[in-house]
């Protein structure tokens, strides 16, 4: 009896020591949703990208949109004249969203900006902060818009889409509807850039980073970027 009182214990330490590892390897921060996920959802939900590091205005919004069903639909809006940034934008109704974004894409002059929509990809960054050839969890991820050719009314929403890097996942409050990643690119063009998601209630509706087999599994839209940028 003895013997099987010993047994019995070290399964159940074994299996704590287990748990205890898996928690301190996870981030805190991360919910159940990665990028590639948001991409690829059956339904399409709005998301928004600032650059905190706009002194023209707080939350300045660079592009804004929608993303789902392996698309994003975005507005290009850097350089209008609004007045109106994210904190105001999530407040709204998904009516009001979109509407809101029209009126301000019509702020632009000469020509006002409207919607554009292309297919989307990921590109996974397993080696973005470390060296530590671990090619099975990304540590940033690109989201990009899949437009080619020199058409003025893909440029803006190309370039500042597709030359972004997300690395860091943002702590969620449970009744905040919006989840975001940073930028954390030194001093590049996008460096100040936040991507906001509009995922619903709750800090598990929270974005996390990607686990690379898992994804390439999933997805067909996903390229994966090994190089090493430290």
């Amino acid at each position: 009896m003895k013997n099987i009182k010993k047994y019995i214990l070290g399964i159940i330490l074994i299996g704590l020591t287990i748990a205890l590892a898996a928690c301190g390897n996870q981030n805190k921060n991360e919910g159940d949703y990665t990028v590639s996920d948001v991409l690829n959802s059956k339904k399409t939900v709005p998301i928004i990208v600032t650059d905190s590091k706009d002194e023209s205005e707080e939350d300045h919004v660079v592009w804004a949109g929608y993303i789902g069903q392996g698309k994003v639909k975005a507005m290009f809006l850097d350089g209008t004249n609004y007045g109106f940034g994210y904190k105001d934008l999530k407040k709204l109704s998904d009516e009001k969203y979109n509407e809101s974004l029209i009126d301000m894409g019509k702020d632009y002059e000469p020509n006002p900006f409207k919607y554009v929509t292309a297919k989307g990809k990921t590109v996974l960054k397993p080696n973005w902060k470390s060296e530590d050839n671990d090619e099975d969890k990304a540590e940033a991820v690109t989201l990009k818009f899949m437009k080619k050719g020199n058409d003025s009314r893909y440029g803006g929403v190309r370039d500042a889409m597709n030359n972004a890097v997300y690395s860091k996942i943002v702590e969620k409050e449970d009744n905040d509807k919006w989840a975001t990643i940073k930028s954390e690119q030194g001093d590049s063009d996008t460096s100040g850039y936040e991507m906001h998601i509009k995922l619903g209630e709750g800090k598990e509706n929270n974005l996390k980073l990607e686990d690379v087999k898992e994804t390439k599994k999933k997805y067909n839209n996903i390229e994966v970027d090994n190089n090493s940028y430290n």
